[in-house]
């Protein structure tokens, strides 16, 4: 049960306990996923239970620094998540996202802070892994010396991107932009995000940009209702539900928040807020959640699938594989999609530029 796992990871008193943790999170997820329930709820207590995992990772290391004579934290820090995690939306299929922020102080030259820190999360990672979290492929982790610094470094970087709307800073703001504190020693993430919505305010260049950046990814879906997958290669006759269904939904919530103020980084609470303000009306706004809701739920019940087969998940289907009623679904679902992709090709003329 979910108690069962949050008093486990509670009462382990070493890193040892805590390896292939994740293997019983995902168990707890299956049940509920199988139990059926609300979605939003599911993928929160699956993050509700990485926080706790990773919470009490940094504790556990942090005495284990101490008890090897390299000291305690030399200054207050935080760990945030990006992507999923940062959000609040993780599945069964998930991997690593997180960054380190650590505070300035006079006594402590930022070299030597930095040279504990970085060792400190390169165990941090390491035990995520062996707790069954794996690795991020793009190396955004807090043990990449890039995503391992000073609060005012981070600062920089994030209004760096925003000054700077060519594709590299875009795709960073894609990724960064749904920050969340795990861990905050400092209220360092919070003024970050009151800062970063300023800044945007004032740059109606860049939230345009990153409108632009949101119509990348087109639901698969012909003019003539039909679905478009791939011609050959590994993934023929299938589609990237994640990338071509679910992000195209994330970015353009997230692009309408940010041009909004709107602190929440869930997206379903994204697009309530949005709803709220007036954007989009009640009834589109409950065609999107429904729209939404089903491609996770699509996406979680291939991932089970795989899962039983003893194999790897991913998020390519073969749309032959599912039943009349849930190509229906999708084909209406992707429809959605598309109408809020147009929502934001209007509201900020997206045609005027180029990436």
């Amino acid at each position: 049960s979910p108690l069962q796992v949050i008093d486990e990871i509670r009462r382990s008193n070493s890193r040892d306990n805590l390896i292939g943790m994740r293997y019983n999170i995902d168990c707890v997820l299956e049940m509920m996923i199988r139990q059926g329930g609300p979605v939003k709820q599911r993928a929160a207590l699956g993050t509700e239970l990485t926080d706790r995992l990773t919470v009490r990772i940094l504790q556990l290391l942090e005495e284990e620094m101490e008890r090897e004579g390299l000291g305690k934290p030399p200054v207050p820090y935080g760990w945030l998540a990006f992507g999923s995690e940062g959000r609040r939306e993780q599945t069964l299929h998930t991997d690593q996202d997180n960054a380190l922020f650590f505070a300035p102080k006079p006594d402590c030259k930022e070299s030597e802070c930095r040279d504990w820190f970085l060792q400190f999360a390169k165990r941090v990672v390491d035990y995520l892994v062996r707790s069954g979290i794996p690795e991020c492929p793009g190396g955004i982790m807090a043990s990449n010396p890039e995503w391992c610094q000073p609060e005012d470094l981070w600062l920089d970087k994030f209004l760096g991107w925003i000054k700077d709307p060519s594709p590299e800073p875009l795709l960073m703001a894609s990724i960064f932009f749904d920050f969340r504190p795990i861990y905050a020693g400092t209220n360092f993430p919070y003024l970050l995000e009151d800062q970063l919505l300023k800044a945007i305010r004032k740059s109606g260049l860049f939230i345009r940009f990153m409108a632009k950046n949101a119509l990348i990814n087109r639901p698969p879906l012909s003019l003539l209702k039909r679905f478009v997958v791939e011609k050959s290669g590994e993934h023929k006759n299938k589609f990237d539900l994640k990338q071509r269904g679910l992000t195209p939904v994330v970015d353009a919530a997230r692009v309408l928040s940010l041009s909004l103020g709107i602190k929440t980084q869930n997206t379903l609470d994204r697009l309530a807020e949005i709803n709220r303000i007036g954007i989009i009306d009640n009834a589109f706004h409950a065609d999107l959640r429904e729209a939404y809701e089903f491609l996770i739920y699509l996406q979680i019940s291939r991932h089970l699938d795989a899962l039983a087969q003893g194999v790897e998940p991913d998020n390519f289907i073969d749309p032959a594989s599912l039943n009349g009623l849930q190509r229906k679904m999708l084909k209406e679902s992707f429809a959605v999609v598309r109408g809020l992709q147009e929502t934001i090709e209007f509201r900020f003329k997206t045609n005027l530029v180029e990436i």
